[in-house]
């Protein structure tokens, strides 16, 4: 399923995992990077904003493997979770499930097998002014932030 879709999914984008059939749970697709172990991919250190953005980039990107008989880039998405689970650490999305052993943690405790979803976000969103909702009492202030 993944080769169907992998000339839409970019960084930014979202994988849903659902582990234990109950929890919300995903990751941030970062970039495209090369196929490797999940022990590989826990002690590889790469900058975050040295990932291709989309697998076209990756395709493109001479540390990339290129798969002759049909000319495929060996390269997967790969992803981060922010929940303090795992590290922070950029892996294959098929590593979500990798129980590291430098963390004190057992992931047999949070995770079940993971079914993973791909779910593209829109790079951008546009709406008229006239369909924006606001209501009449809200105050904005510069010190919002926003």
């Amino acid at each position: 399923m993944l080769t169907l879709f992998r000339f839409s999914i970019r960084t930014g984008d979202y994988v849903y995992i659902n582990p234990l059939n109950a929890d919300f749970h995903g990751f941030i697709v970062i970039g495209w990077w090369k196929i490797q172990s999940c022990t590989a991919a826990a002690i590889y250190d790469q900058d975050i904003l040295d990932y291709p953005l989309t697998y076209i980039e990756a395709f493109n990107n001479p540390n990339i493997v290129k798969y002759a008989a049909n000319n495929l880039a060996l390269t997967v998405p790969y992803v981060v979770d922010f929940t303090g689970v795992q590290d922070t650490k950029p892996r294959p999305f098929y590593c979500t499930n990798f129980d590291e052993p430098d963390l004190d943690n057992d992931l047999n405790t949070y995770f079940s097998d993971h079914s993973w979803r791909f779910f593209t976000l829109p790079s951008q969103i546009n709406i008229p002014v006239s369909q924006i909702y606001t209501n009449h009492n809200w105050v904005w202030r510069s010190q919002d932030g926003y």
